[in-house]
């Protein structure tokens, strides 16, 4: 009776994340703009990964984060 509620709130937890537990990383990779078929206007955003962390570049702005 003393731990029901921490039961309670980890088995709640616990199904809220179950999808995130799923999840297959199928966003994760190269991605190439197929500008035929792009209606995207203005400057372009370039991500990189790089050994510390990613690299972003904005065009008038660019930073590395970690």
């Amino acid at each position: 009776m003393k731990y029901t509620k921490h039961i309670m709130l980890a088995s709640a937890l616990f199904f809220a994340a179950a999808p995130l537990l799923a999840f297959d990383g199928q966003w994760f990779g190269t991605w190439i703009l197929n500008r035929s078929l792009s209606h995207l206007t203005g400057p372009s955003i370039t991500i990189i990964r790089v050994p510390k962390g990613y690299h972003f570049d904005f065009g008038a702005v660019s930073f590395d984060h970690r």
